[in-house]
């Protein structure tokens, strides 16, 4: 696992776009506690949707806590990332707490599972890809 791993799954912009045609053309990022953090994404037809938060714990390599929102429409989440290894594997899990389960079953209804699955895809290839380039290069520690 990369000493920066949680840095490189939230500052990469391929790895977040999402279902087709959905692109994060803003990122600004202050990573540590009390940090803000904000993105923009655009969708095929042009329309922006926006999230922010701020960062309430980071323990590198391993732990990233954030909080999360999608505007005043939407009540704020608290969102945990933890990247585990185990002989050799790297697991991330990454827990959403929201505010009650009618908020999550509004989130869920959005097609926010559609695109957390299509992002996870894009890391999955992303990390492959950075293995394959490890390995070619002689390196026996890859991500």
């Amino acid at each position: 696992m990369s000493k920066n791993s949680p840095e490189t799954v939230v500052k990469e912009p391929e790895l977040s776009g999402g279902r087709a045609g959905v692109t994060r053309n803003s990122i600004n990022i202050d990573l540590r506690p009390g940090g803000t953090w904000h993105y923009v994404w655009r969708g095929p037809d042009g329309a922006e949707m926006e999230m922010n938060g701020v960062y309430q714990e980071r323990v590198p390599p391993e732990r990233l806590v954030q909080t999360e929102s999608w505007g005043s429409d939407w009540s704020e989440t608290l969102d945990t990332l933890v990247l585990t290894e185990q002989d050799g594997k790297t697991t991330m899990m990454c827990t959403v707490l929201y505010a009650s389960n009618h908020a999550r079953d509004r989130a869920l209804a959005t097609g926010m599972k559609e695109g957390l699955s299509a992002s996870y895809d894009l890391l999955d290839l992303y990390l492959r890809t950075l293995a394959s380039r490890s390995a070619e290069a002689g390196f026996a520690d890859t991500p």
